[in-house]
């Protein structure tokens, strides 16, 4: 029996933790391939679903290991769709936002530019006026000096 240093809780029998290096499954024993581990090795190291589903045909227990990792992965995929339309909406709403302020503040530059224009309209009026005013003066001896 073994016990916790720390604490002295004494270990079950009961279970055996193993650890598998996925990176080294050229090295698994008979031992290790009488009970499956390479196999699992080779479930976890695959990188296509082929490879999976060539690995399943041949144990029963895998089979059913690769359908729930199918599942949660589909899970993944649809959280990560989720997730995207989420962004998406997001910017889309954030885009329409920005829209709608570049489009009240082209509408209150062109009010300006309207009122800029009447300005200098009234400007230009009272310019002619003052012109006509000094035309006037210096026909009737003022100077035009003022």
């Amino acid at each position: 029996m073994r016990a916790n240093v720390k604490t002295g809780q004494i270990y079950s029998d009961n279970v055996t933790l193993c650890v598998v290096d996925l990176n080294k499954t050229e090295l698994a024993t008979d031992e290790d391939k009488k009970y499956g581990i390479d196999k699992w090795a080779k479930l976890f190291k695959a990188k296509t679903w082929e490879a999976v589903k060539m690995l399943a045909e041949e144990d029963v227990y895998i089979k059913e290991a690769s359908k729930t990792i199918f599942e949660l992965c589909a899970d993944l995929e649809v959280k990560k769709r989720c997730w995207e339309r989420e962004e998406f909406e997001d910017y889309a709403a954030r885009l329409a936002d920005a829209e709608a302020k570049l489009e009240a503040t082209e509408a209150a530059l062109a009010d300006r530019e309207a009122v800029i224009a009447e300005d200098k309209e009234a400007i230009a009026e009272k310019d002619l006026k003052l012109q006509q005013v000094l035309k006037w003066a210096v026909e009737h001896g003022y100077s035009d000096n003022y």
